[in-house]
């Protein structure tokens, strides 16, 4: 059997050395921002107020999503809702029209016994002294 060894740093085969490597956008964005020398020793503590202020207003940003998308979706609820009571409304005017003509009251009132007047129409007068 073979022995188990540690490989060396930077000693390996398949990696490719930092000149055959090429173009690294990390790389560069490490290099140009510096970020690597300020973070060496750790996150410096005075960065700390900044960051829970930013985490904060990220909190802030992501709730008024929320409650901004909750919002639009009630208003469509609403408006379908408005939509179905306007249709409902139209139809039944329509009915109450069609029922009120004085052909649809006059057979209504045929179907209980009562007779439409052809005739003169009369006036009562009374006197006051009666």
């Amino acid at each position: 059997m073979s022995e188990n060894k540690y490989r060396q740093k930077g000693s390996g085969e398949n990696r490719l050395s930092s000149e055959k490597r090429g173009f690294s956008v990390t790389e560069f964005f490490e290099n140009f921002a510096g970020v690597e020398a300020m973070l060496d020793k750790g996150l410096p503590t005075r960065f700390i107020p900044y960051l829970l202020f930013l985490a904060f207003l990220g909190l802030i940003y992501i709730g008024n999503a929320h409650f901004a998308e909750r919002t639009i979706r009630e208003l469509n609820r609403s408006e379908t809702e408005a939509d179905n009571l306007k249709a409902d409304y139209t139809t039944i005017k329509v009915q109450l029209l069609f029922a009120g003509k004085q052909t649809e009251i006059s057979a209504k009132a045929q179907e209980v016994g009562l007779v439409e007047n052809n005739g003169k129409t009369y006036r009562i007068i009374l006197k006051k002294n009666e």
